[in-house]
């Protein structure tokens, strides 16, 4: 119960600034800013306020679930404190999210390009520095043919990954000094290209071991 304390208090948050907040707002609420930092979609308040608490509950339900039926509970639980803090910050972007939306609809200038990179820099970051301890398993990692088969290369993907994760968020919290449109360029190439150097990565790591055979 005690990994569920954080979570719980993160959704809770949320709903609790969407109850307090909804008569400040206005009917209609940005819920989308485009590569300018501009909003360019809007939503009623009800949906804007109350729609992302029930992501956030149902986001933090499936990853429980995913958990609890994952074949390899032994795995699941030596690594369950770190998937725990996985959880917590995931929740806590979502909810820096739904903040930034409440405090455009308050008037408040935020700088979503700024805001944006930071959050998924930190998420890529902690991912990055948990991936070391991550074991075999079907919920979270690196899980591909490669990894999954053989023990080896999970481990060696997962240690190597890691780096290219923090590294990625690193540099993350400095692509708003880039500008439109090299910051979105960049974020994007760094997310995608951390995810896809680890699944090459796994492969390279399975040829060598089945060489070696």
């Amino acid at each position: 119960m005690k990994t569920m304390k954080f979570p719980l208090l993160l959704i809770a948050a949320a709903i609790i600034l969407s109850l307090a907040f909804y008569s400040s707002m206005p009917d209609q609420m940005a819920i989308h800013w485009n590569a300018h930092g501009e909003p360019d979609r809007y939503a009623s308040k009800g949906i804007a306020l109350f729609l992302p608490p029930v992501i956030m509950g149902a986001l933090l339900a499936a990853m429980i679930l995913s958990s609890r039926m994952d074949p390899n509970q032994a795995n699941i639980q030596s690594f369950r404190s770190g998937i725990g803090i996985i959880r917590i910050v995931l929740l806590a972007v979502l909810l820096g999210i739904h903040m930034i939306s409440i405090a455009h609809g308050l008037g408040y200038a935020i700088d979503v390009m700024v805001a944006a990179p930071v959050c998924v820099g930190v998420l890529f970051m902690v991912i990055g520095n948990y991936m070391p301890t991550i074991r075999p398993n079907y919920t979270i990692g690196i899980r591909n043919r490669w990894t999954l088969t053989n023990d080896k290369v999970w481990k060696l993907t997962h240690q190597t990954s890691a780096r290219w994760f923090v590294g990625a968020g690193l540099l993350m919290l400095l692509t708003p000094f880039l500008g439109y449109p090299w910051h979105v360029i960049a974020l994007l190439l760094l997310a995608f290209g951390a995810t896809i150097v680890s699944v090459l990565l796994s492969y390279r790591y399975a040829q060598m071991e089945h060489s070696s055979k």
